[in-house]
């Protein structure tokens, strides 16, 4: 198993039909059930993957129809290839293509993404990676919102997302940090853009001002302090009014800019990310300074 698949390639049990896109991503089939799958080569050099045996099988056992579920992962001595569901989509950056969504779609997404995360959080099993080219719309009718990419770390992780103790501090990934980056993305859903530019990220100076009801500038709000001792948890997260309640009267309740509010969620126990998996984080970071 060399650099580059073509078409007829086998790769284990599986053949490659043709390259998807400009990307690094195949359709193949499984020589023995006929079922279409697509397979990610990574390079070595250039991304981590951060997922081990078991977990790959606990992920795929959950069956959450809210991510797509890694099956095996293959490698040599130069790539490592992720053999995942096979599915038609596109993620959600091209989705919203610099525009933005109404609060009422998003709180839809919002659904799905926190069912998707709820399968890792309760396998203490961190995504390291969520943004909006890992979360996707499939679909046309009826969409169903995949999380993907799960623990596939790139070189060129788009520092937007990740959480700014991380950026600023010799801290551990934990699953905090991936409820930062969930909470950036429906930022980003809702405005088109990022929360933050890189440097306010790092000082930490600018405020959230969306004119969207309370209960969503609430669970942005919540999920966006820099403080991650009052950040939202995810159990908070799923609990939240603006997951649970009935929208009913919401659109009368706007907020202004001069809404804040001030949060003191407790730390949780927490699953700790792996070393190597860290170590590799913050050298990109460093890199890329």
């Amino acid at each position: 198993m060399e650099a580059d698949l073509s078409s007829g390639t086998v790769l284990g049990s599986y053949r490659v039909i043709q390259k998807l896109d400009n990307t690094s991503t195949f359709l193949a089939i499984n020589t023995s059930t006929k079922k279409e799958v697509k397979i990610q080569q990574l390079n070595k050099g250039s991304f981590r993957y951060t997922l081990e045996k078991g977990e790959i099988e606990v992920i795929s056992r959950a069956n959450n129809k809210n991510i797509i579920s890694p099956i095996e992962v293959l490698e040599d001595s130069t790539n490592t290839y992720i053999v995942q569901e096979h599915h038609k989509g596109i993620n959600m950056e091209s989705y919203v293509n610099n525009s933005k969504l109404k609060e009422s779609k998003v709180k839809e997404i919002i659904q799905d993404l926190v069912n998707a995360y709820q399968t890792l959080y309760s396998n203490s099993i961190l995504h390291y990676n969520i943004n909006p080219k890992s979360v996707f719309v499939i679909g046309k009718e009826k969409k169903v919102i995949k999380l993907g990419n799960i623990g596939i770390i790139s070189k060129n992780i788009d520092k937007l997302y990740i959480a700014p103790e991380i950026l600023n501090e010799n801290t551990e990934y934990n699953c905090l940090c991936d409820v930062w980056a969930i909470g950036a993305v429906i930022y980003y859903m809702l405005h088109g853009c990022a929360p933050y530019e890189i440097n306010e990220l790092k000082r930490g100076k600018c405020f959230i001002r969306p004119n969207v009801t309370k209960n969503c500038y609430d669970f942005l709000y919540s999920c966006l302090q820099h403080d991650p001792e009052k950040r939202m948890t995810f159990e908070s997260m799923r609990q939240h009014p603006f997951l649970t309640e009935i929208e009913a009267h919401e659109a009368s309740q706007k907020t202004t800019t001069e809404d804040y509010y001030e949060f003191s969620s407790k730390f949780s126990k927490l699953p700790k990310s792996k070393s190597k998996t860290m170590k590799f984080i913050k050298g990109i970071i460093q890199n890329k300074e």
